[in-house]
């Protein structure tokens, strides 16, 4: 659905603004940015103490696409943790079934052994049901984060 949508604002960005837009691909390892970072330079969010970009309204239920677009980028955004983060009690890292946090800090390696065992039982649970593209994340730590509530 992301990509279709990008598809359309590009097309809008063309047509109606004279934008000549670039897609980004998703992964890193073909030519994408990290996006999460991208949103915390342009002021869109922070990057909570679970790791996710915590956005105003949202918190971290969000996900990205991007265009390239030649503009003036905005100035780097100085925004730091929400005051959530600091007040919560972290269950982001309490709720964690990889223990991906147990120092306080995020361990990627961790968090990526369960998502692979997951991608694989999705990868067989979709020849089994027909359904194409299964999730095949945790997500534990986005849906335990009360920053949408704040």
């Amino acid at each position: 659905m992301l990509r279709r949508i990008t598809k359309e604002l590009a097309g809008w960005l063309k047509e109606v603004h004279g934008i000549d837009p670039h897609d980004i691909p998703y992964q890193i390892n073909d030519g994408g940015i990290y996006l999460k970072d991208a949103a915390v330079m342009t002021g869109l969010g922070v990057i909570g103490k679970n790791n996710l970009l915590i956005v105003p309204f949202y918190g971290p239920r969000i996900r990205f696409r991007a265009l390239w677009i030649d503009l003036e980028p905005p100035e780097p955004s100085t925004s730091q943790k929400p005051l959530f983060c600091e007040e919560c009690n972290s269950p982001c890292h309490i709720k964690c079934p990889m223990n991906a946090f147990f120092d306080g800090k995020y361990h990627r390696e961790k968090c990526m052994e369960r998502m692979n065992g997951n991608k694989k039982r999705a990868s067989k649970n979709s020849l089994e049901t027909g359904i194409s593209r299964p999730v095949d994340h945790c997500r534990i730590c986005e849906l335990v984060c009360p920053g949408i509530r704040k």
